[in-house]
């Protein structure tokens, strides 16, 4: 089975990235069981937060010092002090697991960065050794082959992890408010895609918590000059169909279903994006 890797990821933050990331992963998984392929999805984590797990309803089963020291985390996976397998949470969906995050990544990613220093300063790599700017294609490697889709939730500072994204991952989708500052930051997010030079590629920009929309088309003024910006500098091809903002996804993450299950007219607009996904990539 091939793997494809998507990361979804802006440098500014409140864009809702780990709604999109939740949104297409719960969607395509969904897809393929209704559909009868056996072609999971893995949602995997990296901000210290764990939203993902709080979406999914399963934060309790996340590590925990106090009272659930044995729960997966990635922070694990990346320091080599566990395995894959052991660091999933399996079927949080149908057709879906999820690689969960806690504070304890930005743990991780110091004690990996130092290891690197120590390599750098004696000359030589320890036996076992992984770079930090290998550390996401090389942990995550076994997972590659298993999983038809792998959804990567960024947070907004990726710092450290941004090469190991680039080069791990295959396409990025950049949500963004159709407002000035995301906007501009999106801009910025391009160009760091280029400048890294690594694997990954942008796939779509994809305009959120926008005035409700008509015929693809956000209602406030701002926002339609602003989104015909985006398509002046991007293409019509990498340009999404907005997603207008909505209460009914606080709600549906409350009563710990998916926005497919909870309101199937908010649903369709993310339904759209998965259908894109599915599709191209």
């Amino acid at each position: 089975m091939q793997t494809t890797v998507i990361a979804i990821y802006n440098p500014k933050g409140g864009v809702g990235k780990t709604e999109t990331a939740v949104a297409l992963a719960t969607g395509i998984a969904a897809k393929h069981a209704h559909e009868g392929r056996d072609e999971p999805v893995l949602l995997v984590d990296l901000d210290r937060q764990g939203n993902c797990a709080h979406r999914l309803r399963v934060h309790q089963l996340t590590y925990d010092p106090d009272t659930n020291p044995d729960g997966p985390c990635i922070s694990a996976l990346l320091t080599g002090r566990a395995a894959i397998e052991d660091s999933i949470l399996q079927d949080v969906r149908p057709n879906l697991d999820l690689l969960p995050s806690t504070p304890e990544i930005s743990i991780a990613v110091d004690e990996l960065q130092d290891a690197d220093r120590r390599a750098m300063t004696h000359g030589r790599t320890p036996r076992g050794h992984v770079w930090l700017d290998d550390v996401l294609s090389q942990r995550l490697a076994p997972a590659l082959g298993v999983y038809r889709y792998i959804i990567i939730d960024c947070p907004p500072d990726m710092d450290r992890l941004k090469r190991p994204l680039f080069r791990f991952a295959d396409h990025v989708i950049a949500p963004t408010q159709l407002s000035s500052i995301p906007v501009r930051m999106t801009a910025r997010n391009t160009r760091e895609i280029d400048t890294f030079k690594e694997h990954a590629q942008l796939f779509l920009v994809l305009p959120t918590m926008t005035s409700p929309v008509n015929q693809g088309q956000p209602s406030y003024i701002e926002e339609r000059v602003l989104l015909q910006g985006l398509l002046k500098t991007f293409g019509k091809t990498v340009i999404a169909e907005p997603i207008p903002r909505s209460i009914h996804y606080s709600e549906a993450a409350a009563a710990g279903q998916s926005i497919y299950e909870y309101n199937k007219e908010t649903g369709r607009h993310y339904g759209r994006l998965v259908e894109r996904v599915t599709r191209y990539v």
